[in-house]
């Protein structure tokens, strides 16, 4: 780690005349130095982001993750993804902007309680939040409607208040009922993932004996198992 430069980093975006710091450091370089030759120079589009950043900056909050993130975002994914992964800064900070380059566009479209879930079992509670934080400093730079966090809050609360499985804990059966059941050892994890996805499609099916009997469907049919996500109409 750079430390000088994750120092500069601390001035020019969360300082005390950080706008200015910042729309001086895009014209005499120091911006292009610090995200590296990748990202200049900036598109028509992507300076019309940075733009509206410096000129709002002082909504985004202060900690240097977000306003990191953020401007990042600012540049085409592709672009931000190669400078995330050069900053001179501490590990940490960097895994932290390089998952909300990768991500944050995956969250945004999550618009309905089975892609919700999907999306927490795949990065985790901790990681969404984080996310989430960063969509809303976007909405605040860019007047986006607060509706689709709104509606995902909505999703997490609802299944908080209503004990909807969510996670492998969630579920009626355990790694060790499978073994018991049969299904072995090397194969009853797999399984119960498998299960959970059931139980995202229909919440009612978490039940001790059901699940019991699916995953050994699910062992010894690996073709029922690989239809497991199909929601059939009628």
């Amino acid at each position: 780690m750079d430390t000088s430069m994750q120092s500069s980093a601390v001035t020019l975006l969360t300082g005390t005349q950080a706008q200015r710091e910042l729309k001086a450091a895009c014209q005499d370089g120091r911006l292009r130095e610090f995200l590296g030759e990748g990202c200049w120079p900036p598109s028509k589009g992507e300076q019309a982001r940075l733009d509206n950043l410096i000129e709002r900056l002082d909504l985004v909050r202060p900690e240097l993750v977000y306003r990191l993130s953020v401007l990042l975002l600012c540049f085409e994914k592709k672009k931000a993804a190669e400078a995330a992964k050069q900053l001179k800064v501490d590990n940490n900070l960097r895994s932290q902007v390089y998952m909300a380059v990768m991500l944050t566009d995956d969250l945004y479209f999550v618009q309905t309680p089975l892609a919700m879930k999907r999306f927490l079992v795949e990065y985790g509670t901790e990681r969404y939040e984080f996310l989430e934080d960063v969509l809303k400093q976007q909405r605040k730079l860019f007047d986006q409607s607060e509706g689709r966090i709104l509606a995902r809050l909505t999703m997490i609360e609802e299944f908080k208040r209503c004990s909807i499985p969510v996670f492998a804990e969630d579920l009626a059966v355990t790694v060790q009922d499978l073994i018991e059941a049969g299904i072995p050892a090397d194969k009853a994890e797999d399984i119960l993932m498998k299960l959970l996805d059931v139980v995202h499609v229909k919440p009612a099916d978490n039940k001790r004996d059901f699940l019991l009997k699916k995953g050994k469907l699910f062992y010894k049919v690996p073709l029922a198992a690989g239809l497991r996500k199909v929601q059939w109409t009628k």
